[in-house]
């Protein structure tokens, strides 16, 4: 064999190793992952209303699912993700969602034993804020309350169903009805009514509302039946340093009530704030 025929050889026995070799790494790189079945919720009542949802492959941009159709989390509400390719391994779910109530909600992911043991690693939203006033229209312009986002990861997944992962949804029960003020560019809550169960009762110095701050600075002034802590069976109260002012008929009738720390900072105790 000629010399020109032997380096044309193995120039096309290089130019084969590397095509190969190539080949491989573009094999190892395109790894898909294929998603299908169903994304559950578990939720007791008709109070959250998903719009949209969207998909997001690791590293690009979020896709509309448009075969979804909007709806309330009504019982077990079941969304058919359908089968989905993914070639990076990871991806997540967002779901836009309005809360029609003035209550907000815990947020929890169940996911079967097998996730774990295969390195699956499921995510999700932690809470979904209560809506400033209750809604009883939906329209396409009705502002998103939250956005609850699914998140699985695991690099060398190839294939899950969805169907093993379940949303769970629950209402936070309020201990406390407040009233706001922005008044002189501060943010400050006053308690109204107390609608919590406890009988140990810890007044909290700060409240979220509507992704702000307040600071809780006086139990509203009441009557002998609407004050704030009007005929509850709470035992003790322990009111926070933060609070100037007690207002009148704040707690009428607590006749359980056997200890309550008042501290410093309040400057004003109401008329029969601790009548009968």
């Amino acid at each position: 064999m000629s010399t020109k025929m032997k380096l044309a050889s193995l120039i096309s026995a290089f130019i084969l190793v590397v095509g190969m070799v190539v080949i491989g790494v573009l094999a190892a790189s395109s790894q898909t992952i294929t998603m299908n079945g169903s994304v559950n919720f578990n939720v007791a009542d008709k109070s959250l209303w998903v719009k949209e949802v969207r998909m997001q492959e690791s590293g690009s941009d979020p896709v509309v699912i448009s075969d979804f159709s909007p709806g309330y989390i009504n019982g077990d509400f079941n969304f058919d993700v359908g089968e989905h390719e993914n070639s990076r391994g990871s991806f997540a779910l967002y779901f836009d969602i309005i809360n029609t109530t003035t209550n907000s909600y815990n947020v929890s992911v169940t996911v079967p034993e097998s996730y774990t043991s295969n390195n699956i690693e499921v995510s999700v939203t932690s809470s979904i804020p209560a809506n400033e006033n209750e809604i009883t229209t939906i329209t396409s312009d009705t502002p998103v309350t939250t956005t609850l986002v699914l998140t699985v990861t695991n690099p060398n997944l190839t294939t899950i169903d969805l169907s093993d992962i379940v949303i769970n949804i629950e209402e936070v029960v309020p201990s406390f009805i407040f009233s706001y003020s922005d008044a002189n560019h501060t943010h400050t809550a006053s308690i109204t009514k107390f609608v919590g169960s406890e009988t140990e009762v810890i007044i909290p110095s700060t409240v979220e509302y509507n992704d702000t701050t307040y600071t809780v600075t006086a139990i509203a002034d009441g009557s002998y039946s609407t004050g704030a802590f009007s005929n509850s069976n709470i035992t003790s109260v322990v009111i926070p340093d933060t609070v100037t002012s007690i207002g009148q008929y704040a707690f009428p009738s607590c006749r359980s009530l056997t200890s309550i720390t008042i501290p410093s900072s309040v400057t004003n105790i109401g008329e029969s704030a601790f009548s009968h």
